[in-house]
Parts: structure tokens; C-alpha cells; sequence
């Protein structure tokens, strides 16, 4: 996301961000970072599901043990957690909006 320009100085804009990622390209996109090596050390054509390399290691698909059922089931939690977090920015009170807050980042949010 840094890499199109997504300005993490908001948390809240920088969470939607992310999650709107996952979902709008459904974890079907590879991912990867030019921190320390080309795009062209990437390997080819791979067969696994959800692709996410290693920021050191280009070799590295850290998400190559992810099944179809996996990727399905983060795609939608992401799902959830955007909506939870459009909700949360359009609620009428501040404890509906702890509450979505909440769905997303776990019971110890306090708000």
C-alpha cells in the first residue's frame, strides 16, 4: 500500500485502506516488496493460492501453505472488519462506534 502512495499518518483511513486491499483483490494479487530485491528475482508462475513473499527472501511465498478455504475465509473476515469500520465512522454514539472498534480489534479495545 505504501507503494501507491496509502499515507499511513491515519489509523483509521490506513485500517480501511488495508482492509479494502484484501478485498478488493480477493488476496488474488501477488504481493511483494522492493525493499532488498528486484521484482525480476520473483519467481514465475506459481500454483499457490495466496502469494505473499518474504520482504529478505524474493524465494519465500510465506503464504504458500494457504488454501482456496483459507483465502476465502480472510477475504471475508476483512470483509467484516471494513464494514465494522465504516460503521464505526458513521455511528451515532461513541459506544456503538467502541463496539465496531471492538469487532475488530478485539475485546481489550477500550475506546
Amino acid at each position: 500500500l505504501v507503494d501507491i502512495g496509502q499515507d499511513f499518518s491515519d489509523y483509521r483511513k490506513s485500517m480501511e485502506a488495508f482492509f479494502n486491499y484484501i478485498v478488493s483483490t480477493g488476496l488474488k494479487t501477488r504481493i511483494a516488496f522492493k525493499d532488498y530485491y528486484a521484482a525480476t528475482e520473483l519467481p514465475g508462475t506459481l500454483p499457490d493460492v495466496v502469494q505473499i513473499f518474504d520482504p529478505v527472501n524474493a524465494r519465500n511465498n510465506v503464504a504458500s501453505q494457504y488454501t482456496e478455504n483459507n483465502r476465502t475465509l480472510i477475504v471475508e473476515a476483512a470483509q467484516d472488519a471494513l464494514d465494522a469500520l465504516n460503521e464505526a465512522h458513521t455511528a451515532a454514539t461513541k459506544g456503538h462506534a467502541v463496539e465496531m472498534w471492538r469487532m475488530v480489534l478485539g475485546s481489550s479495545f477500550r475506546g
